[in-house]
């Protein structure tokens, strides 16, 4: 029988090969629009969030989770859903017990991306939430302008990857408890596949021949 550990790490990590490395600290915006403004440091920083969470960092997931920050916060407050850091670092606590990790003290990378994710995993559950989530997904398909390293974000991608999540957690919330929503931090907007190899998507290429810098803000 496969253990709990093993099923929530494959569910979280199933698409995690990826490294950060090519999205180096910085203020370079990469995406802007509908309302959101998101650079290099803040993609960073969920990447960090996602480190402090034992989730291999995905540049999509953190990119997409630094994108809807506000909006899921904000509308999750609103419907009456809010939670202290304190509530927050006992929700890790029981995260990585279920998964059987040390317990590791959250900072405040740890605290945003566990507070989104927290959000979205509530907004999903209610015939609202699911309706502002889907009113989000296709005004960031329209409005939002994504660097090239990510391509454009997808509505469908974004939701399905919202569903896969939503799937998760019931089918292990039983076992895990109310942590278990920490299994929506792995969403994404992206399709990191179809972003030019010389950008440094994943299985890149070779760099471009006058040996310069590929530019990962946004462009014009």
């Amino acid at each position: 029988m496969v253990s709990v550990k093993r099923r929530l790490i494959a569910a979280v990590a199933v698409a995690a090969s990826l490294a950060l490395s090519a999205c180096a600290p910085g203020n370079g915006v990469v995406a802007q629009g509908a309302g959101v403004s998101v650079t290099t440091a803040d993609v960073s920083h969920f990447s960090d969030g996602l480190d402090g969470l034992a989730v291999v960092a995905d540049q999509g997931w953190a990119l997409t989770l630094a994108v809807i920050e506000d909006a899921v916060v904000t509308e999750a407050s609103d419907a009456g859903y809010a939670w202290s850091d304190d509530e927050l670092a006992e929700d890790v606590a029981g995260w990585f017990s279920a998964i059987g990790y040390e317990p590791a003290v959250p900072d405040e990378a740890v605290f945003d991306a566990i507070r989104t994710a927290k959000s979205l995993g509530y907004l999903a559950s209610t015939e609202d939430g699911s309706a502002f989530i889907a009113e989000l997904a296709a005004e960031l398909e329209t409005d939002l302008d994504t660097s090239p390293r990510y391509g454009d974000f997808s509505a469908q991608l974004f939701l399905d990857s919202v569903t896969s999540a939503a799937q998760t957690a019931e089918e292990n919330v039983n076992s895990i408890g109310s942590s278990v929503y920490v299994v929506f931090v792995a969403v994404s907007g992206y399709d990191l596949t179809t972003a030019p190899a010389w950008f440094g998507a994943p299985n890149a290429g070779p760099a471009p021949a006058d040996g310069s810098e590929p530019d990962a803000s946004v462009t014009e």
